[in-house]
């Protein structure tokens, strides 16, 4: 797949994403972003947000008790969360973009009348504790 701001062709994008809103006066006019960006796409001079799938059951958090290294992730938006968003919210937004970008290629490889025959299916893994509750709640309530 050719991902936004990689010349290379790759399975996969870093799960990084930066709002328009949060970058719209930030630096150089080249960090200026119209669009949400993705991935590749993001580059260290704009406000992102990255590993934001491990914030979902609400209980991790970055703490001045974590490694050292963990002052640098924040700095780099990892497990951060942006004002106007939860982790479920970033993580939507995050693959609507992926989902934005991904299904006009496929659908001009494989041409509109194939594309509409296609079933779409997204697997998404979770982190270890939100599969915990899940299968709790499964539990306690069977389908």
């Amino acid at each position: 797949m050719q991902w936004p701001g990689e010349d290379a062709k790759l399975y996969k994008t870093p799960t990084r994403i930066a709002y328009a809103t949060e970058n719209d006066n930030f630096g150089a006019p080249f960090d200026k972003v119209a669009n949400n960006k993705i991935g590749f796409e993001v580059n260290s001079r704009q406000k992102s947000y990255a590993w934001t799938k491990l914030l979902l059951d609400g209980k991790t958090r970055i703490t001045e008790f974590d490694h050292a290294a963990a002052t640098s992730f924040a700095e780099q938006g990892i497990m951060q969360l942006p004002k106007t968003r939860d982790a479920a919210g970033v993580c939507e937004d995050y693959l609507r973009e992926i989902h934005n970008h991904v299904l006009p290629k496929i659908k001009l490889e494989v041409g509109e009348e194939k594309f509409n025959d296609i079933p779409i299916e997204y697997w998404i893994t979770l982190p270890a504790s939100e599969c915990t509750l899940l299968f709790r709640a499964l539990k306690a309530n069977p389908l």
